[in-house]
């Protein structure tokens, strides 16, 4: 059931550890779902924001360049489903606009993650989970 939810869903990974990045896009792949972009820092996330497609995001929050939490509020304003990872207690990453966003603490099981996130993505009115 979970791999048609996330059939021809298009996803963002903003991850700096490659091995959890590459975790991330295994499960999103066996779940079906495509991986689109595959980023290391906060500076290729905002390059490639505008040029590439994608129906979701996977937000690490803490990076070697900073945090996420400007590519959230830019995803979170479009309407855009992502939710934020984070190996730190980060309560910053969800104040404010971005009270409604679930952070997830790291090591995570990221099938549970992603088969949570495939039902918000697949009910009406959800933004992120």
């Amino acid at each position: 059931m979970v791999q048609i939810m996330l059939r021809g869903k298009r996803f963002l990974i903003l991850e700096d550890e490659p091995l959890i990045a590459l975790d991330i896009a295994t499960e999103i792949e066996m779940l079906g779902g495509n991986v689109v972009a595959d980023l290391r820092s906060v500076a290729a996330a905002e390059d490639v924001l505008e040029k590439v497609a994608f129906d979701a995001a996977v937000l690490d929050y803490r990076l070697t360049d900073g945090t996420s939490r400007e590519i959230g509020q830019k995803l979170h304003s479009r309407g855009k489903p992502f939710v934020f990872c984070t190996g730190g207690m980060s309560g910053e990453a969800a104040e404010g606009a971005l009270a409604d966003v679930t952070v997830w603490q790291k090591p995570c099981d990221w099938s549970v993650l992603l088969r949570r996130f495939a039902q918000e993505m697949n009910t009406p009115n959800q933004v992120a989970i």
